[in-house]
């Protein structure tokens, strides 16, 4: 799963994401145990509590929230995609 977040982050630069994505993505990038599971979870937990902040009327940081949603749609895009183009004799090799 760690080679996924480094073709995830490849991903983003081609897709020309926003700066301020690529920069929070990019926060999280030099941990070593950083894998695909744990950055979907964090930006999750991020979104969601930008949402609660939402719900309960009080200010949310609207940026955060896009960037944190976007980034998530396209983790689990991207995550899908991988799956989807594997094939199981690769598979058995992996």
């Amino acid at each position: 799963m760690r080679r996924m977040v480094e073709d995830f982050h490849v991903h983003l630069k081609n897709l020309g994401s926003s700066v301020k994505i690529l920069k929070q993505f990019e926060k999280l990038l030099p941990q070593s145990d950083y894998d695909m599971e744990r950055l979907i979870e964090k930006v999750e937990s991020l979104e969601k509590g930008q949402q609660s902040l939402r719900d309960l009327d009080l200010p949310v940081e609207q940026d955060l929230f896009h960037t944190s949603r976007t980034m998530r749609w396209e983790a689990e895009w991207f995550v899908q995609h991988v799956c989807e183009r594997l094939r199981e004799a690769d598979a058995r090799v992996l």
